[in-house]
């Protein structure tokens, strides 16, 4: 794999616990695609890229 694009998001938050839980699924599910997908990338020796576009 050359190119992993990550990109989460949700949409709809009205109270402050919504938010907590928006961190976690658009942080949180960025992180877990960087550590399950990249290792295996880099070690592939190729040139490789990551775009990860954020929103909420």
């Amino acid at each position: 794999m050359r190119v992993l694009v990550i990109g989460t998001g949700i949409s709809g938050l009205a109270m402050d616990e919504d938010w907590q839980w928006a961190l976690g699924v658009c942080l949180g599910g960025t992180i877990h695609g960087f550590e399950e997908f990249f290792p295996g990338m880099v070690a592939s020796g190729r040139a490789v890229h990551v775009p990860s576009p954020g929103r909420l």
